[in-house]
């Protein structure tokens, strides 16, 4: 059966949604009103979170009660905390990067990312605000539209019009 709430935004444009393994809570973003909208484990109404600094959110993954999002107005990654309430951002060592683009979370706590429409993958350690870039080596690299990983240190994406499935084996100290 399905399950329906309605945000409390109009017309949000949900672009995608995650629950925590944890609380239960889902999560989703709102890019068009700039919010992240959370459901409760259980049910309920869906509340709105507005994102400071006109940030619009793209996709989201949630782990450990946090929940984490891409940004596509700026190069950013973001966390928030239910919780706490607070908002946490990493600013991508890239420029000129379209980096709103898919995300997941590996067993040990890495955020990947991957850039829209440039050839990037981001991995993010929260822990120690610690970000590595790798290039992924095709010439002209699709948007990624997927992205998943497979344990730590495996990532696994789709780049559009390439007709590809990548992987990409990482190692961070």
């Amino acid at each position: 059966w399905i399950a329906w709430d309605r945000t409390a935004s109009a017309s949000p444009h949900l672009v995608v949604a995650s629950e925590d393994p944890v609380s239960g809570q889902i999560g989703m973003t709102q890019y068009s009103r700039r919010a992240l909208g959370f459901r409760p484990a259980g049910g309920g109404g869906i509340t709105d979170v507005t994102i400071p600094g006109a940030r619009d959110p793209a996709f989201m993954e949630a782990t450990g009660g946090v929940f984490y999002f891409t940004v596509w107005s700026r190069s950013e990654i973001g966390a928030y905390d239910p919780a706490t309430g607070q908002f946490t951002f990493w600013t991508y060592p890239l420029s000129g990067a379209e980096t709103g683009g898919p995300m997941d979370v590996t067993p040990n706590g890495d955020v990947v990312s991957g850039t829209r429409g440039s050839g990037y993958i981001c991995v993010l350690r929260p822990q120690s605000s610690t970000m590595n870039v790798f290039d992924i080596p095709n010439p002209g690299p699709g948007l990624k539209d997927g992205l998943r990983c497979e344990g730590a240190g495996v990532v696994w994406f789709t780049e559009s019009g390439r007709r590809n499935i990548t992987r990409l084996r990482y190692v961070l100290d």
